[in-house]
């Protein structure tokens, strides 16, 4: 009777309780199984005491009574009591978790062990009481056991010990770091992967058994997880700066290089591959954002980038320039270049050495790099404006009646009209050339009998004399003083003389100003050609007779009859912003006598070279800055094209 009413007091679990229940039935000890297996009989199956003894035998009619009663009183508490109870597992896992807190305190001159027990009590006193009283808990027979479950070995924090003689210790450490090599590369030797900067990059390898700390050792169930059983590469760099570095080395890097080279390694070599793996990275990055771009791209998008990426990869072949295959072929700061060369290199496939390779493809590539258009806006300027009058000068008609009519110049239409923004009558007037006055001209003046052709010959002598000789010719005061009959014709005709010249044609006021503004970037060429020889260090002396080694030179000083512009030993270098062949000769023809050759700089045009006793070589920059090294002894470089657009760029003046 006593057995039903304790039966019949015991209420229907709660769904915690049935979890519990679950958990406690696939529990890790056995004993503990069991008495949730009776708990379960009694209050689903409603079996007696003497019934569940029969189907579990292990357990006592006492026990299974006192089972009861306990779940009775309190049915979560003891279940969670019985689930809490310290299995093998539980063990394992608290005797890790304390010996990974016992390797963070880098206590290396300790065992792992029972005999430090003030760690235990700090840090797990449950786990020391687990440990102590094994034959109670019968979870282990040996503390010895529970280390060797665990994967750990209590002597593994004890350093390692390389040798007990000098020479053996050198003779272990250069087999150690073979082992490094063999495990992840020679080129992980080199100082910046021994010892990185970010910590977690920081590698591993297993302790060698010839060094490892000669005590006893367990049987390891997870050796490899277990990180104590590692040695870092920090730690091996640090033994063989210490064995191999010598007081009169400078600095730790030395030290590390002879240790690495001790070991039979080439240090060297080891730093050229990475040095060379690192720069073809940053190159083949480049390389991908060409074929992205198809190959079409200016400097600014990568000096100015949109992503992130860009900067990274441009910084990247900046600082990686001293690794570059064609390093030896550049200047320093046209590392761009070299990479742009670099990168077609690898494109097809490093067909050739690289010296070959860029004696081939320069021209190609510095075509990619700096188009015409770098150019366009100094040299159309000066090409249209000189082209322009010079039809004028030489009687040439240029109205679009007449052009219209030679196909040889509807380009040259094309191109007026292109600059007057679509409209040639617009280009005309502002270059000072009024359509409706050069149409006049033609159809009412030329063929009147009062000979207006005679005003336009000699208006136009004055244009072409203006443009040889520099001076403007067409002012009222010149011709006033030096043209007297032709200035009086003018005035007595037409009133006044500016009349007289839009008569013919002429704005004299936009005139004027085209050419005050050729007039500045001619000085302006010259001054940079100036400045540009004293960058690459030549030495200006102010009498020409001096000059008598390279990297000297005089400017614009008195030799005999004639002043050339740079006076060398060997030649003599003259700036001319056009390329035109009616210029005068004379000043070539006196400078010929004081040289060997002459070498006449165009900002554009084509190279031509007139032999004779004197040879006259005319170049334009950019095939001047190419042969440069031949023609003035030092090798420009490649950006000092833009240089000069840059300082030749002037605004339009048909666009203001």
């Amino acid at each position: 009777m006593a057995e039903k009413k304790v039966e019949q007091s015991i209420k229907a679990p709660t769904e915690k309780q049935v979890s519990l229940l679950e958990k406690l039935m696939a529990h890790e000890l056995e004993d503990v199984q069991q008495k949730a297996l009776a708990i379960v009989l009694s209050i689903w199956k409603k079996k007696t005491v003497q019934e569940i003894s029969y189907i579990i035998p292990n357990l006592t009619e006492k026990q299974i009574r006192y089972t009861i009663k306990r779940y009775r009183a309190n049915p979560t508490d003891y279940l969670q009591a019985m689930y809490d109870r310290w299995s093998k597992q539980r063990m394992i896992h608290e005797l890790r978790s304390a010996h990974d807190k016992w390797a963070k305190r880098h206590q290396n001159k300790k065992t792992f062990d029972l005999s430090v027990r003030g760690f235990f009590n700090q840090f797990n006193k449950p786990l020391l009481a687990q440990l102590q009283n094994l034959g109670k808990n019968k979870l282990f027979i040996t503390v010895q056991g529970a280390y060797a479950h665990a994967g750990i070995n209590p002597n593994c924090h004890l350093p390692v010990v390389y040798g007990k003689s000098e020479e053996e210790e050198k003779k272990n450490w250069c087999e150690t770091l073979k082992i490094v090599a063999n495990t992840f590369g020679d080129r992980v030797l080199a100082s910046e992967y021994m010892n990185p900067k970010d910590r977690d990059d920081r590698k591993f390898i297993r302790i060698p058994d010839f060094i490892r700390y000669p005590g006893t050792d367990f049987p390891l169930s997870e050796a490899e997880k277990t990180p104590e059983l590692r040695i870092a590469l920090v730690s091996i760099m640090q033994e063989g700066v210490r064995m191999f570095g010598t007081k009169d080395m400078e600095s730790h890097e030395v030290c590390w290089r002879a240790a690495v080279e001790s070991a039979g390694f080439d240090y060297s070599e080891i730093k050229q591959k990475i040095a060379a793996a690192n720069r073809k990275r940053f190159v083949l990055m480049f390389l991908d954002y060409l074929i992205e771009q198809k190959f079409e791209f200016k400097q600014e998008q990568l000096t100015k980038p949109k992503y992130d990426y860009i900067s990274y990869f441009y910084r990247g072949l900046r600082t990686t320039w001293g690794d570059s295959k064609f390093r030896e072929f550049m200047h320093d700061d046209d590392f761009l270049l070299g990479s742009l060369i670099e990168a077609y290199y690898y494109r097809d496939k490093e067909p050739i050495a690289p010296h070959e390779y860029y004696q081939k493809n320069i021209e190609r590539v510095f075509r990619d790099i700096y188009t015409d258009d770098d150019l366009q806006d100094a040299s159309t300027f000066d090409h249209m404006l000189q082209g322009v009058f010079r039809r004028y000068s030489n009687g040439q008609r240029i109205t679009r009646k007449y052009l219209e009519s030679d196909e040889n110049e509807t380009v040259v239409l094309d191109q007026m009209t292109e600059l007057g923004k679509g409209s040639y009558i617009d280009f005309m007037e502002n270059l000072g050339l009024p359509v409706k006055d050069l149409d006049s001209l033609y159809h009412d003046e030329l063929d009147d009998p009062w000979k207006i052709e005679v005003i336009y010959e000699n208006v136009r002598r004055l244009v072409e004399e203006s443009l040889n000789t520099g001076e403007n010719r067409l002012l009222g005061k010149y011709a006033s003083t030096h043209e007297k009959g032709l200035y009086h014709a003018i005035c007595a005709k037409y009133g006044y003389w500016t009349a007289g010249l839009l008569k013919v044609g002429v704005d004299l006021k936009a005139f004027t100003n085209q050419f005050k503004t050729r007039e500045s970037m001619q000085n302006a060429f010259h001054s940079f050609f100036h400045a540009l020889l004293k960058k690459y260090n030549f030495t200006e002396l102010k009498n020409p007779k001096r000059v008598t080694k390279e990297n000297q030179f005089s400017c614009r000083k008195q030799v005999k009859d004639t002043v050339p512009e740079f006076y060398f030993w060997d030649k003599i270098i003259e700036t001319r912003l056009g390329y035109h062949e009616q210029e005068p000769k004379e000043a070539i023809e006196k400078l010929k006598s004081h040289t060997g050759m002459i070498i006449i700089v165009t900002p554009d045009g084509e190279k031509s070279l007139t032999s004779g006793e004197t040879a006259v070589l005319r170049i334009p920059f950019h095939e001047f800055v190419k042969d440069s090294k031949a023609l003035l002894g030092v090798k420009l470089r490649h950006t000092e094209v833009q240089s000069l657009s840059n300082k030749l760029k002037r605004k339009l003046y048909w666009n203001q």
